[in-house]
């Protein structure tokens, strides 16, 4: 007996607009942050432009609560929602 297999790992999507919600911490924090913002979803990116970008948000803030990816599969686009966390 044998099995074959195929795997299909589907489209490329590239990173397309990153969306800001809340209050910035700081004034420009949004305009910074989207200038750093580039057009390539490979995760290893996400997290590069993750390390200087979440100097613009409080102390322990993490990628997982504050960025929500949104994927248009007909475009392959993923869009992305960061929110500032509301001061305390």
């Amino acid at each position: 007996m044998s099995l074959s297999m195929c795997a299909y790992e589907g489209k490329q999507f590239c990173l397309g607009t990153l969306l800001l919600g809340g209050q910035e911490p700081h004034a420009d924090d949004g305009a910074d942050l989207q200038q750093t913002w580039k057009p390539i979803y490979d995760s290893s990116k996400l997290e590069q432009w993750w390390q200087p970008a979440a100097t613009a948000l409080p102390c322990g803030a993490r990628l997982e609560r504050s960025l929500e990816l949104r994927q248009d599969p007909a475009s392959v686009i993923v869009n992305a929602l960061l929110r500032f966390p509301a001061a305390n």
